[in-house]
């Protein structure tokens, strides 16, 4: 059975709790993909994100695959990983030796829509 790493899972709306995203955990989520390591490795989980395997499952990207693709040292992929995780941004899962990185897609969307919501505000002409 798959190990889950995660911390406590939350998106636009709580799943378990019901409740919107709080300004500061947005802040938290945007502010670690502020750094350009982190942002790619982002970007490589959302390259591999995929629903044909499953009607709630996507396929998910190994931590091997980051490590080779982006030139950036294992120590290093662990720490910004742990920091993506600590966010929220994602979620990891153990299988065996391999770790294998998935997009917590509640958050992404709640980020999408707050920006999506200043982009429309801001495109208004007084």
């Amino acid at each position: 059975m798959a190990e889950v790493t995660t911390g406590t899972q939350f998106g636009a709306l709580d799943e378990v709790h019901g409740e919107a995203l709080s300004d500061e955990e947005l802040a938290l989520a945007f502010q670690a993909l502020s750094n350009p390591n982190r942002l790619s490795i982002y970007r490589e989980i959302l390259r591999h994100e995929r629903h044909d395997v499953g009607p709630n499952d996507d396929a998910g990207c190994l931590v091997y695959d980051f490590i080779n693709k982006l030139d950036i040292g294992a120590p290093t992929v662990s720490h910004h990983v742990k920091k993506l995780v600590r966010a929220r941004l994602i979620r990891v899962e153990r299988n065996g030796k391999f770790l294998t990185c998935y997009l917590n897609a509640p958050v992404r969307d709640a980020m999408a829509a707050l920006l999506g919501d200043v982009s429309n505000k801001s495109s208004i002409k007084s």
